[in-house]
């Protein structure tokens, strides 16, 4: 993900549409993976492919009821994908390729996405890409997106990245190619500070999606699964990194649970992070936006705005109107401080 680029990502639509086909047992015409083929190994010899009879190489995700082309393709991706960690040249050999012959590679995922069209009674196929956030320069995210082939595609390709990076300047590039969607963060408090324990629920629904809630310590009037949510604002990105980072040092403990001083250790580095990108001038704003509720609603100094929501020092919620707060993290550190007085 760190030198991630356009040819990346067609790359990764095209095995993606192969494996769709692979899960659903729709057969792909042959000319058509043969010219796949010839992308990723121009010199191997495709038409002397023996059915295989025997389980495919371990680690490949390939099962070994695949046709033997498609799984020779699918093996070819994984070979591609490994030396391409390893080898810039590799990288540039892809490139060079795709990049030449972008409109064939588009006849040919339209093909393919068409043939799982017409195989799924008109169900069009969807490509999640969840991991743009890890791209460790936001601003790669949009010249990787405003390649215009990646705008082109006949079904749904869908590409997620923190919201703070909508307040960049160049996310206005791509609003015009991409339908674009903004999802506020969840909400555990209303505007006016009251808890909302829809929105607790909902996020500790998402997290049972991904851990067993028993791994957290769930004494009365403890609940450290809670005390992360709360403090985390609703940002799921933050719950996870927090959740991670506990867990870890509860296994360096040799603990069976997450507890406390688990979850305090972790939300401990995460306020260390967020009050980095603050400076003393930035308090009296940051102070006037957590204590008046107009303030939330319509924050005044639009250029701090777009600065602290693109760090998510000031989070945005929704609840019919757009509004903001603090970072829990970050209030608590004002408090601390002296500038908040509770």
């Amino acid at each position: 993900m760190f030198q991630a680029n356009c040819w990346d990502i067609m790359l990764l639509i095209t095995e993606g549409l192969c494996r769709i086909a692979d899960d659903r047992g729709i057969i792909l015409p042959q000319a058509t993976i043969e010219a796949v083929f010839d992308y990723l190994k121009k010199d191997t010899e495709i038409t002397g492919i023996k059915e295989r009879t025997t389980s495919v190489e371990a680690g490949t995700g390939i099962k070994a009821s695949t046709p033997p082309l498609l799984s020779a393709l699918l093996s070819a991706f994984v070979s591609v994908k490994s030396d391409a960690k390893l080898s810039a040249g590799t990288r540039a050999v892809t490139k060079e390729k795709l990049e030449k012959r972008t409109s064939e590679w588009l006849d040919y995922t339209k093909l393919m996405a068409n043939v799982i069209f017409a195989e799924c009674e008109g169900n069009q196929p969807v490509i999640i890409f969840e991991g743009l956030d890890k791209i460790p320069i936001p601003e790669n995210i949009f010249k990787i997106l405003q390649f215009a082939a990646l705008a082109q595609m006949p079904f749904s390709v869908i590409y997620t990245f923190p919201m703070s990076q909508c307040y960049s300047p160049q996310f206005s590039s791509i609003r015009d190619s991409y339908a674009c969607h903004i999802l506020p963060m969840i909400r555990v408090s209303n505007i006016d500070r009251s808890e909302n324990s829809g929105g607790l629920a909902v996020i500790r629904e998402i997290v049972e999606k991904r851990a067993e809630l028993a791994l957290f310590d769930g004494e009365v009037g403890n609940d450290v699964l809670e005390h992360l949510i709360r403090k985390t604002g609703g940002s799921l990105r933050h719950l996870f990194e927090c959740i991670i980072s506990a867990a870890e040092r509860a296994d360096w403990r040799g603990a069976a649970k997450i507890q406390r001083e688990d979850a305090d250790s972790a939300l401990s580095d995460l306020r260390g992070e967020l009050t980095r990108i603050i400076a003393y001038p930035d308090y009296k704003s940051l102070v006037s936006i957590y204590s008046n509720t107009n303030e939330r609603e319509q924050i005044a100094d639009s250029d701090l705005l777009l600065r602290m929501m693109q760090t998510s020092v000031v989070i945005e919620y929704q609840n019919g109107e757009r509004w903001h707060d603090l970072h829990p993290l970050i209030a608590d550190f004002l408090i601390r401080q002296g500038e908040i007085v509770e």
